[in-house]
């Protein structure tokens, strides 16, 4: 039918709706016993004066007939009321095809500090059709599976095709760039401003290493090149080298990501995770393992590590701390310790060669004369200093080592 006779059926179904919300019940004579339900009677009231109501129920019980009737509406729509009949949205029906599901070790990427170890899960697929995926866990090296939830929707992910070469983590990499193939034709990938990316935008996983990007050069065939590059962000600076060719690149948008809180007892075990879309066969789908390192629960290796001679002959090292709770850089106030106690393991060596370990509850270290002479006959002149700030819950966290001089 037409939009307007539409509407003026709709809108009389709606005034005889409302109109039979008011009921009632009479009694007639056994001569009228040939009504039946759906006939109208019009009856004379005290309140409204001549009504039109409709029999909605019949009995008879002796001489007489008891009906329970509904008023009926005296609102007639127009013939053809002025109306939209509004556009269609219909959806193609795509194919959803196979998932590709990427699981993710990070350090924190929340301003909540982690206190499990999270795993980050996230999915796509290359055909335009693809919604949605279920993701199984499997912690007995997939005897049984159980559902940790719905990933709803797709991330921007793909791999590398250019290798990225090491690069500064202290400050922008402007020399280095990466290309980067996307899974899909539906996903892109866009510049942001200075000020965008340092309030966090456009934070990736190439590899195990944290990036952020300011720069997109689209370079047709799903293929983008991306450059003014922030490395090895949070504490991932260890990942800042030995890239490859082909390594997974992930959008880190936590719209998009399904945290997955694994308990501290399972860091160093590995775990099974299945991606299941819809149609798919969980005894079908691919299984993507994942080692459990706890990288959200350990401390971030210190930086500016120094040393120097004091006068007695001892050696003072110093180093600066780090927090996996102090990504924000505030003018005057220190990063929060994000620990339950600070202190710290440390290596002395030389040449490669281990000589000494030892503990400090603050972010320095004496290395006395006397233990010199121990370890090297002597002052020592070029000393091999590795030192990582510990977690109570999984032990020391990412080693920093340098080669400091000291000066006789």
């Amino acid at each position: 039918m037409a939009a307007g006779a539409a509407k003026a059926c709709a809108e009389r179904l709606l005034a005889e709706a409302w109109t039979a919300r008011l009921t009632g019940e009479m009694t007639l004579p056994w001569r009228w016993a040939g009504l039946a339900p759906g006939d109208a009677v019009r009856i004379p009231t005290e309140t409204w004066g001549m009504k039109d109501w409709r029999v909605r129920g019949w009995t008879m019980e002796g001489f007489s007939i008891s009906l329970e009737v509904e008023q009926m509406s005296e609102v007639t729509a127009a013939a053809n009321a002025a109306s939209d009949g509004g556009r269609a949205n219909i959806d193609v029906d795509l194919p959803h095809g196979p998932t590709v599901l990427r699981v993710m070790d990070l350090p924190p990427i929340e301003a909540a500090l982690p206190t499990t170890a999270r795993l980050w899960l996230t999915a796509a697929g290359p055909s335009a059709g693809w919604r949605r995926a279920e993701v199984l866990v499997s912690r007995d090296a997939g005897a049984t599976y159980e559902s940790l939830g719905v990933i709803g929707g797709p991330s921007t992910m793909g791999t590398t095709v250019t290798l990225l070469a090491a690069g500064p983590c202290e400050r922008w990499d402007r020399r280095n760039q990466v290309e980067i193939e996307l899974l899909s034709d539906a996903m892109w990938l866009e510049s942001r401003s200075l000020a965008s990316v340092l309030a966090g935008a456009n934070l990736a996983g190439i590899g195990d290493e944290l990036v952020q990007f300011t720069t997109v050069e689209a370079l047709g065939a799903r293929r983008f090149r991306l450059s003014g590059l922030l490395r090895g962000r949070r504490g991932s600076e260890a990942a800042a080298v030995g890239h490859a060719i082909g390594e997974p690149f992930v959008l880190l948008n936590p719209v998009d990501l399904l945290p997955f809180d694994a308990a501290v007892g399972s860091i160093g075990g590995t775990l099974m995770f299945k991606a299941v879309g819809p149609g798919d066969l969980s005894g079908s789908v691919p299984v993507v393992t994942a080692m459990v390192t706890g990288k959200a629960l350990r401390p971030i290796g210190p930086v500016h590590v120094s040393g120097a001679r004091l006068g007695g002959g001892d050696i003072e090292f110093r180093w600066t701390r780090r927090s996996r709770q102090g990504f924000d850089w505030i003018d005057g106030a220190d990063a929060p310790l994000g620990e339950e106690t600070e202190r710290y393991e440390l290596a002395i060596g030389s040449g490669g060669s281990g000589l000494r370990t030892g503990s400090a509850f603050e972010n320095r270290y004496i290395y006395s004369a006397a233990d010199q002479t121990t370890d090297y006959g002597g002052p020592v002149i070029d000393v091999d200093l590795s030192v990582a700030q510990t977690s109570a819950l999984t032990g020391p966290g990412t080693v920093t080592s340098r080669t400091i001089h000291i000066a006789i």
